[in-house]
């Protein structure tokens, strides 16, 4: 029995990650393990873009305050966090799960068009799971 796969990966957020390699072991773990007949398509999401920005306004923000390596690393990690707060108002473009939904939204669209019968998975983990 032939099928089709296609699978959505999203990682925790990162730093700069480069979703065309990024997930190399993992896609090569499942693939030795598939049965012959299976055709599967992997599509890794960076999505960690969505924070850059958000990252860099803050540092300035916090830009008096003490050591800059440290002040940096908090910066890019606290945001992270605060991105993941769900706000007491609608969401809109702009919030951190607004644009990453509408990510998905279109990269789900874009492989259900070019590929209608495949089975569709999206596979997170840590802050990619939410």
């Amino acid at each position: 029995m032939n099928s089709e796969i296609d699978i959505m990966l999203l990682h925790g957020i990162s730093k700069e990650v480069n979703a065309n390699n990024y997930y190399e072991n993992f896609i090569n773990g499942i693939v030795r393990n598939l049965k012959n007949g299976t055709k599967i398509r992997f599509h890794p999401i960076d999505y960690s873009f969505l924070l850059k920005d958000k990252e860099e306004q803050i540092f300035k923000w916090m830009s008096k305050f003490w050591n800059q390596k440290s002040r940096k690393w908090a910066c890019d990690y606290v945001v992270d966090i605060l991105a993941l707060m769900q706000k007491d108002r609608p969401l809109e473009e702009g919030d951190y799960y607004y644009d990453l939904f509408k990510l998905l939204s279109d990269k789900y669209n874009e492989v259900s068009e070019t590929f209608p019968e495949s089975k569709k998975v999206l596979i997170g983990h840590s802050a990619g799971g939410q």
